[in-house]
């Protein structure tokens, strides 16, 4: 069975909304890495996001995956909700791992990958309607697609 135009468009987009980040903080280093959080502090003491998650960050994403749509021509709305929920995808997952306890930047295996991927797949659903296996097939690439970039991104030391 071949994957079909929209799923292969939708996981593009979300790989790249969560990619985009670390691909900005790859580029710019320290300069423009205001955080998110600005350092607040949860009821629990302990941050509430933490210093990795940037405003940089947030913007990337969006530029990334208009720029992505425009060449995979795919909807720039669709683009922009794919962003946003992976971001906030993204901004939930640190927000349970800081409550867990685990540190920035160390794995957490699911919970590093399924908000991220599942999120935007709600908020695009009224506009692109997927079959459930369609669901299935982007959160299952895009679970080892980011366990293989987290991987060899720890290995490189970012």
């Amino acid at each position: 069975m071949a994957i079909e135009d929209s799923t292969l468009q939708l996981l593009i987009l979300i790989t790249c909304a969560n990619a985009a980040p670390v691909a900005a903080s790859m580029l710019f280093g320290p300069h423009f890495n205001a955080a998110l959080d600005r350092g607040f502090r949860w009821f629990d003491r302990r941050p509430l996001l933490g210093h990795s998650k940037t405003i940089r960050g947030i913007i990337a994403a969006y530029v990334l995956t208009a720029a992505a749509a425009l060449v995979i021509k795919a909807s720039l709305l669709v683009a922009m909700l794919v962003a946003t929920g992976a971001m906030l995808g993204d901004l939930l997952s640190s927000f349970c791992k800081r409550r867990l306890n685990i540190p920035s930047h160390q794995s957490a295996p699911g919970l590093d990958q399924l908000p991220e991927s599942i999120l935007p797949l709600v908020f695009v659903h009224p506009i692109v309607h997927l079959h459930w296996y369609s669901w299935l097939t982007i959160i299952a690439m895009f679970c080892l697609i980011e366990s293989l970039l987290s991987y060899y991104l720890t290995k490189l030391g970012y």
